[in-house]
């Protein structure tokens, strides 16, 4: 198959799962992914794409690299100064139950999954938060195995969708309302972009995926992403450049979803069915973790429902879920609390999810 066809078949598809997704309203944000990897799957074991190419092997790696940068660069940290503390508070409660329910997982998984059941309790607890993006980001610095990485993709996004379901009902009652400036323009579909903004985000993805390859080889210390990470967080604060970083976010997710077509081709469909049923546990596991956590220190610091379950969904579903249940209530307030939070949690997420696999490892090598 010629590269300009393959080309065309990745984002066709990519095309027609994100058209669904606007189609299904809200619980679609959360499958679009996982369709869009089911769908490459399907086309891979039919013989319409090859299972193998190289242009797979590029969407992988280098391309996966750019698009995790792009992710973090129009993060502001002084954003976060525009959310009331005690949100802010509950967003850190709801950080630590992600990622201690992320540790007692990969625990309890550990006898019958192995190094695996680490790797996997990483990627959930990078999911949940930042978002699908930061488990792509998992799988590529921990090199999980496809045919985990797919299932519990799978698994992720049946358990967050529930999850949302169970927000938008109980974040029913709006109680006081919290005001806040309104971040319009983080709505990050149909963002007015300028030929010098695309050229700027892309010329500052490509510097900064070569300066973190230097770092990691020369300096060491952390792996290249984490590098990247950290280098992105610093560049969308800098004044010239993060005027024109607003398109980053979109261009990261158009890349991203050449990673995840290129993830689902390559993946075999009969070793996912035969996977150890303990997988199914460890998102659960996380989640509840999480909900424990981030309900308890709501009561605590008095957060009204609808606010708890945006902050939530910030951290479990990325800011889109968290978008939906904030225009699913109709607080316009709200909308801007879930962007800013849920880029936060993107932008972070990586450092969680490296950490619950290194402290497992240390406290119980495999």
């Amino acid at each position: 198959m010629s590269l300009q066809l393959l080309l065309l078949i990745v984002f066709g598809s990519a095309l027609i799962c994100y058209a669904i997704e606007r189609r299904v309203a809200w619980i679609a944000h959360v499958s679009s992914v996982c369709l869009l990897i089911l769908f490459a799957m399907l086309l891979s074991q039919i013989g319409i794409v090859p299972s193998q190419s190289e242009l797979y092997e590029t969407l992988q790696g280098p391309i996966v690299l750019i698009a995790i940068v792009m992710m973090t660069l129009d993060f502001k940290f002084q954003d976060i100064l525009k959310v009331p503390f005690k949100i802010v508070i509950v967003f850190l409660f709801g950080i630590f139950g992600s990622l201690l329910g992320g540790l007692i997982a990969g625990a309890v998984s550990a006898n019958s999954l192995g190094i695996n059941a680490y790797k996997i309790a990483a990627q959930l607890t990078a999911s949940y938060i930042g978002g699908l993006e930061n488990a792509a980001a998992m799988q590529k610095l921990l090199d999980i195995p496809n045919n985990y990485f797919i299932a519990v993709f799978a698994l992720d996004s049946v358990v967050t969708s529930l999850w949302l379901i169970i927000c938008i009902w109980y974040g029913s009652d709006k109680g006081e309302d919290i005001k806040i400036a309104e971040n319009d323009g983080s709505a990050y579909d149909g963002v007015k972009v300028s030929i010098v903004s695309l050229l700027v985000c892309l010329f500052v993805s490509l510097g900064l995926v070569m300066l973190a390859d230097f770092l990691a080889k020369n300096i060491g210390f952390m792996h290249k992403i984490l590098w990247l990470s950290i280098l992105a967080l610093c560049a969308g604060q800098l004044p010239f450049f993060k005027n024109h970083f607003k398109p980053a976010y979109v261009l990261g997710a158009i890349l991203f979803a050449g990673f995840f077509f290129s993830v689902g081709a390559v993946s075999d469909l009969k070793a996912i069915l035969h996977l150890p049923k303990m997988l199914i546990f460890i998102p659960i596991i996380i989640i509840f973790t999480h909900a424990l956590f981030i309900i308890v220190s709501a009561r605590i610091f008095k957060l009204n429902k609808i606010a708890l379950s945006i902050t939530s969904q910030a951290l479990i579903g990325g800011p889109g879920t968290a978008v939906a249940v904030a225009q699913v209530r109709k607080w316009k307030s709200g909308v801007a609390i879930a962007i800013i939070l849920g880029v936060l949690g993107y932008s972070i997420a990586n450092f969680f999810g490296a950490f619950v696999f290194n402290f497992l490892q240390y406290l119980l090598p495999q």
